[in-house]
């Protein structure tokens, strides 16, 4: 998987060069000066998860002004609008089921059924996988695994 912020980049030239989409333009620019500073605070090149983390962050931020606003219904669109525009940015994901599925195999190749297995399970399912929501794969897991107190 190519990274989001070269896929950013990407489009950002693509808007530029055809100088069409100045909204979607500056909405790239937004997400990919978010992800230099998270770069230049850790002082090292960010991982496709915590790139998309930043993403799903910038979303999620846009969704809730644009319903927070919704009684002025042409800023809510505004907001709506670079939420549709950021969302394609997303990766695509297997299914719930699909990845249902993986988990109970990890599960049970690796014989795995215990609180602190969970980190190790997470790790083997989502091995060498970038079509894997880590979010869903941690809550399969905390309701599979036995939690002790």
């Amino acid at each position: 998987m190519a990274k989001l912020l070269d896929k950013l980049n990407e489009g950002i030239i693509f808007h530029t060069i055809n100088d069409d989409k100045k909204r979607v333009r500056d909405c790239l620019k937004g997400v990919k000066c978010l992800i230099q500073l998270a770069e230049k605070k850790s002082g090292k090149p960010l991982s496709d998860e915590q790139e998309i983390d930043i993403l799903k962050k910038e979303i999620k931020n846009k969704s809730e002004i644009a319903e927070k606003y919704s009684y002025k219904e042409e800023y809510a669109l505004e907001f709506r609008t670079e939420v549709g525009i950021l969302s394609k940015y997303l990766p695509q994901y297997i299914s719930i089921e699909e990845t249902d599925i993986i988990v109970t195999r990890v599960l049970a190749e690796n014989q795995l059924s215990m609180k602190k297995d969970f980190k190790k399970a997470v790790e083997l399912v989502m091995e060498g996988r970038n079509d894997i929501d880590k979010s869903i794969v941690s809550k399969l897991l905390q309701g599979r695994l036995v939690w002790l107190l």
